[in-house]
């Protein structure tokens, strides 16, 4: 997969607009300064995965709780400016899980719909806010209920309560990790602290596996025991800094 981008400005946001080639699909995003005010525009996320766009949009708009994460942007068009639907980042792994794979019939649309499920959100996230930090960087500190806005930690626990009744428990995990809430403090350091080290013949072999097409990032992590997000980077080429919170690196 070649990751590329483009720029330009929402026009309602006043942010750039950046799209994010993902496995042949154009996807794109209003910019923002955290995974909360970063907006996915929703139309090419569905229809990359070989969805209806017009049924989903129906879905999306008529959820009780997603439906109030919803926001219009516009983006340029051969027409001229046009509003259409976006998500927050931050969110989009909780429609993700909403589509079930299962009940789709055609194979094809079936294995893209379960990729987009186990990479795209990843995938944006470590594009817009994957970025290596220096060795010396304090680390973010976890946030506590009172630095919230009010009414956002009783809606980000309802979508929890919901993916956990509907979808299970490693998805109301997966969606507590990637939303604004308290989480416990884990490292993937050895107990020692000295971080793993990936060497150069690992990472040529992690980008050769990736780019074959029969593997996916998560594949990657578990059989080469690294984070999704060290995969990633791997993958793009970037040097992972000794020292960082998940202790992998490579030179």
């Amino acid at each position: 997969m070649i990751l590329t981008e483009a720029r330009g400005e929402s026009a309602s946001r006043a942010a750039p607009l950046v799209a994010v080639e993902f496995y042949g699909a154009t996807l794109i995003a209003s910019e923002g300064d955290s995974p909360a005010t970063t907006l996915v525009v929703m139309k090419p996320v569905v229809e990359g995965m070989g969805l209806d766009w017009k049924g989903q949009h129906a879905k999306l708009k008529a959820h009780p709780v997603l439906s109030k994460g919803v926001e219009e942007i516009s983006i340029p068009s051969a027409g001229g400016s046009q509003a259409t639907t976006a998500l927050p980042l931050t969110r989009l792994n909780f429609w993700l899980a909403t589509i079930q794979p299962n009940k789709v019939p055609n194979p094809d649309t079936r294995a893209r719909i379960i990729r987009y499920q186990e990479e795209c959100a990843d995938v944006l996230f470590a594009h817009f806010f994957g970025k290596v930090a220096e060795d010396d960087a304090a680390p973010a500190p976890n946030p506590s209920l009172s630095d919230l806005p009010q009414g956002e930690a009783h809606l980000w626990l309802t979508l929890i309560s919901e993916a956990r009744h509907v979808f299970g428990a490693s998805a109301a995990k997966e969606l507590w990790a990637n939303s604004p809430l308290p989480h416990p403090v884990t490292t993937d350091k050895p107990a020692n602290g000295v971080g793993r080290t990936v060497t150069p013949a690992e990472a040529e072999a992690i980008r050769a596996e990736y780019h074959s097409g029969k593997t996916t990032i998560r594949a990657l992590a578990a059989k080469h025991v690294l984070s999704r997000m060290c995969v990633w980077r791997i993958v793009k080429g970037e040097t992972y800094r000794a020292g960082t919170e998940t202790g992998e690196a490579f030179h």
